[in-house]
């Protein structure tokens, strides 16, 4: 039978030795996709400045990674306008039906009872007669004193 060797890695200073995590076990971190304009540029930065000079296996992943974040947020971030864009436009079709609602006045024509046709156009006819004759006091006495 052999002896076993003596050197560095006897059975007592193997258990001592640390073994750091391989290079192939580490997980590059991916950036969050931006969701804000400010977010958007410096992601683009980070794809020009770092990504884009360095061309070696690693970096052509994450450049891809980075690229694919950027036309992600992108995306994200054209479809949140246009979705404000139709909003705003809904409110301001309902404003200008609250408006016009508003500038509408009433025209009461007569007491609660039913009223034909004919009884309509009689009715309306004297009121336009008197809205004439009250119009016609009110100009013969503006601008005399």
């Amino acid at each position: 039978m052999p002896k076993p060797a003596i050197g560095p890695f006897t059975a007592s200073t193997a258990d001592k030795v640390i073994v750091g995590p391989s290079s192939q076990e580490q997980i590059p971190q991916t950036p969050v996709t931006p969701v804000s304009a400010e977010g958007l540029v410096s992601l683009q930065n980070l794809i020009i400045e770092q990504d884009a000079h360095a061309l070696d296996e690693k970096s052509k992943q994450s450049l891809q990674r980075h690229l694919r974040k950027f036309s992600k947020a992108a995306q994200l971030s054209f479809a949140k306008g246009a979705l404000q864009q139709n909003h705003i436009r809904l409110l301001l079709k309902v404003n200008d039906e609250a408006k016009v609602r508003r500038s509408t006045k009433s025209l009461v024509l007569g007491t609660a009872k039913v009223m034909g046709y004919e009884e309509l156009q009689d009715v309306r006819a004297k009121r336009a007669e008197t809205e004439a004759a009250e119009a016609t006091k009110a100009k013969g006495k503006r601008g005399r004193k």
